[in-house]
């Protein structure tokens, strides 16, 4: 029930007053939660996440490789992508976030499907799928 607008790399939602004020800036697309409960942000380096029930914002990790791709997992979990690793990170404001390198591979991009809980890898011009990887 939120009303978003994007003017280049500026994300503005509109307010209770009918004002819309600036939320995040970010050159990629924001991500949507399964659960329709958080926003995902990114840009070369950093992920930060935009809590919509409050709008309250959390940076989550900083990396040295330029993040490439980055997906929910469920809503708890982020998989992302950076040159030759694959990761998942637990979204967690309570201490650290969690990073696990799922795997490292020399890869174009990924994709989870949200629907089959697969990730699809693609490398050059090949597509490798995962096996389920959520129940």
């Amino acid at each position: 029930n939120t009303i978003v607008i994007r003017e280049n790399d500026d994300f503005y939602f509109l307010n209770k007053d009918l004002e819309y004020k600036l939320v995040f800036s970010s050159p990629n697309d924001p991500v949507l939660s399964p659960d329709n409960s958080k926003i995902a942000y990114f840009n070369d380096s950093e992920i930060k996440i935009l809590f919509l029930n409050n709008f309250e914002q959390s940076f989550l990790t900083r990396v040295s490789k330029k993040i490439q791709d980055v997906y929910w997992l469920n809503s708890d979990y982020l998989i992302f992508s950076v040159p030759g690793e694959i990761k998942s990170i637990e979204i967690d404001n309570r201490d650290k976030a969690n990073i696990v390198d799922l795997e490292y591979i020399d890869h174009d991009s990924i994709y989870f499907n949200q629907k089959n809980k697969k990730l699809y890898v693609l490398v050059g011009d090949e597509v490798m799928e995962s096996k389920k990887l959520l129940p």
